[in-house]
């Protein structure tokens, strides 16, 4: 059995999130305090590596997710997925024959240069706020807080579709991405070498539906954009499981529900 878990907003969580109790700082970038966890979601995760393969799997390029300092002493999986499944990392080091799958398949699309030279021509129309460039893979790019989805938007996501490109938009923000590029594809590679038939998920936003949709079970926090995008186009899926906690405590119950499950298998 696996477990493979977003990190952002379904495991850790930003300051806005944090309610009174024991709370545990899990991620600093120089002198800034960037993401938490409660301390019993953290005692869960580490129960739950005694018994079953955790990958945490995150949009994140492997930088970033190496700044969270819980997963580098505490809690060191194996196996973890970046760059929303272009980069794999076994034992912190990137996986080279994952690397030169993904490197030989970019070569099939257009550049990323190319994408974004079409992107820039309605950034104004878009009321963009930032955009950036991702292990020369994708964009992020962050929207204004009052920015509208015009018509032009609209026609760059069918030109994109059509060059084999997708975009994915999760609150502020809009990833431009490789049809290829996504969690699930990274997670089935490893798990080619593992062979495990159980795979469970966590995650909350539209960047990881496919990952949630294909997993034997899959936990959800009601915070999350995905139940409300569920809800909105009537999709019924019985093994997403949604959270009666939000917040930082919806990591929390995520975990312990898996601990419940994964107690239950073993009898």
């Amino acid at each position: 059995m696996i477990f493979v878990s977003d990190l952002d907003r379904t495991l850790i969580f930003s300051r806005r999130f944090l309610i009174p109790g024991n709370i545990i700082l899990v991620e600093k970038a120089e002198n800034r305090e960037i993401s938490y966890m409660t301390g019993q979601a953290i005692n869960l995760l580490k129960e739950i590596m005694k018994a079953i393969v955790f990958i945490p799997v995150t949009t994140r390029i492997v930088q970033q997710f190496k700044r969270i300092s819980l997963f580098q002493s505490d809690i060191v999986p194996e196996y973890a997925v970046t760059s929303n499944g272009g980069r794999i990392l076994v034992k912190g080091e990137i996986d080279e024959e994952w690397d030169s799958c993904i490197m030989k398949r970019m070569k099939d699309v257009l550049h990323p240069s190319e994408i974004f030279q079409k992107f820039e021509r309605i950034i104004d129309s878009c009321r963009v706020n930032s955009c950036r460039l991702c292990d020369d893979m994708f964009w992020t790019v962050i929207m204004e807080e009052n920015y509208i989805l015009e018509e032009e938007l609209y026609n760059y996501i069918n030109w994109a579709s059509n060059n084999k490109w997708k975009i994915l938009l999760s609150g502020r923000k809009l990833y431009i991405l490789p049809e290829f590029i996504n969690k699930w594809n990274a997670v089935e590679y490893i798990n080619r070498k593992l062979g495990y038939k159980k795979i469970i998920s966590a995650g909350d936003s539209l960047v990881d539906y496919e990952l949630l949709k294909k997993s034997s079970l899959a936990f959800v926090p009601s915070h999350g954009e995905i139940r409300k995008y569920m809800e909105v186009n009537n999709i019924k899926e019985d093994h997403i499981r949604f959270t009666e906690s939000t917040g930082i405590m919806a990591g929390e119950e995520i975990l312990r529900s898996l601990c419940e499950y994964v107690k239950s298998e073993k009898k």
